[in-house]
């Protein structure tokens, strides 16, 4: 298995998917997504920074709404960016699900990772994780519940 991601690795360096910033694999979804690449980083940082020491809201599970609010909004921009782009191409739900589902959740398992086991102070929690999850859910049966709406074929 090593030596066949290993492979893979070798061919994308080879031509040039990781390196030419035009053509790259990674800059063509920068190109299309760019407030979806923005809320992932900002979700990142704000997610890894350090722990303010100043007292938090003292609504109870205040901070799973704001997990759960933090990652509807992200997979509903990652939807409307992709709306947005179903005028050129047609819209496609394994895409959809992928994109702004399967990989907001396994983004949410690999912060809680690193907060668990790469900094000082923040721990992972992996009701957070439930809570994030949650948003996806969400912002996904929002999205099929709407998309005969919004979607123009």
């Amino acid at each position: 298995m090593w030596a066949k991601l290993q492979d893979y690795f070798v061919y994308f360096i080879r031509n040039n998917y990781l390196c030419d910033r035009n053509n790259s694999l990674f800059m063509q979804y920068l190109k299309k997504y760019p407030f979806s690449w923005a809320l992932v980083v900002l979700i990142f940082v704000v997610c890894l920074m350090p722990v303010p020491q100043k007292e938090m809201p003292s609504v109870p599970n205040f901070d799973k709404l704001v997990h759960t609010a933090m990652y509807a909004v992200l997979c509903t921009v990652i939807f409307w960016e992709r709306i947005r782009q179903s005028k050129r191409r047609p819209l496609r739900m394994s895409h959809c699900f992928v994109g702004a589902f399967v990989l907001p959740i396994l983004m949410s398992g690999i912060i809680e990772l690193l907060q668990a086991y790469a900094t000082e102070n923040r721990s992972g929690d992996w009701w957070d994780m439930a809570a994030n999850s949650l948003g996806v859910i969400l912002a996904w049966f929002s999205f099929i519940l709407l998309k005969r709406h919004i979607v123009k074929k």
